[in-house]
């Protein structure tokens, strides 16, 4: 009813309510684990998922690899003392 009178959306709308009872990051959080669980439901009920995966996984894996080229490239080249505790660049 929120998105269609004002057209802020449910996440906007909700994360503002619960931040009145809880932290805001707390808020936040809830309403990032609720939208990835209805839509991994959404995803998994729906009927062309393999399709639309046997149509997209080359690019799919070029994403992935890509990804890991630039993860290793920021990591090894242009900060090679990069660690999770402390970066010394």
């Amino acid at each position: 009813m929120a998105k269609g009178v004002n057209g802020l959306g449910l996440p906007t709308v909700s994360i503002g309510l619960l931040s009145i009872a809880m932290p805001p990051a707390q808020a936040a959080a809830l309403m990032v684990m609720s939208a990835l669980i209805t839509n991994i439901w959404q995803m998994l009920s729906g009927p062309g998922l393999w399709r639309l995966v046997r149509r997209l996984w080359l690019m799919k894996l070029g994403v992935c690899f890509g990804g890991g080229s630039v993860q290793v490239a920021l990591t090894e080249w242009v900060c090679p003392a990069f660690s999770i505790d402390e970066i010394r660049c």
